[in-house]
């Protein structure tokens, strides 16, 4: 068994570049907390390092799925469907086209280093025989504490 990291709850405008923000809960859609990793598929990489792997396919993914770029992802992937995320996530990870994809995760940091949000984009394949349960939006198990704690005033 393997468990996900756990995201803090949406916050709005907590992705600037004065805040310390990690791992906040965009949006998810049928994913899980605890998961079988001898039957299910999980897949997750941070938009820095999807850039550096292949900088052009990745700002062709956020370009044309965002219409803005990837500081837009914030306020897109909230407003979207949820087979329209997953369109994208399945774009921008090169994900197997041969697995049947499930559910997603995508989490916003703040980078330490420069004050840009980074985002960690996950992809997760629950097999048919598997009893992983799983959740969407922030009423969660991988999702802990409450949004009004993360406010930093």
């Amino acid at each position: 068994m393997s468990q996900v990291y756990p995201a803090l709850p949406y916050a709005p405008c907590c992705l600037g570049s004065l805040d310390r923000t990690a791992y906040m809960l965009l949006r998810q859609y049928c994913f899980p907390d605890i998961f079988n990793n001898q039957l299910d598929r999980h897949m997750i990489a941070d938009s820095d390092r999807i850039f550096s792997w292949d900088y052009d396919h990745a700002r062709r993914c956020f370009k044309q799925y965002t219409g803005t770029g990837e500081l837009g992802l914030e306020s897109w992937i909230r407003s979207v469907s949820d087979e329209k995320a997953m369109e994208f996530l399945k774009d921008i990870l090169k994900a197997d086209v041969r697995v049947q994809w499930t559910g997603y995760r995508v989490m916003g940091s703040v980078h330490q280093g420069n004050g840009y949000p980074v985002w960690t984009l996950e992809l997760f394949a629950k097999h048919p025989d598997s009893g992983t349960e799983v959740y969407s939006g922030e009423n969660a198990p991988n999702v802990r504490g409450v949004a009004s704690r993360h406010f930093r005033w």
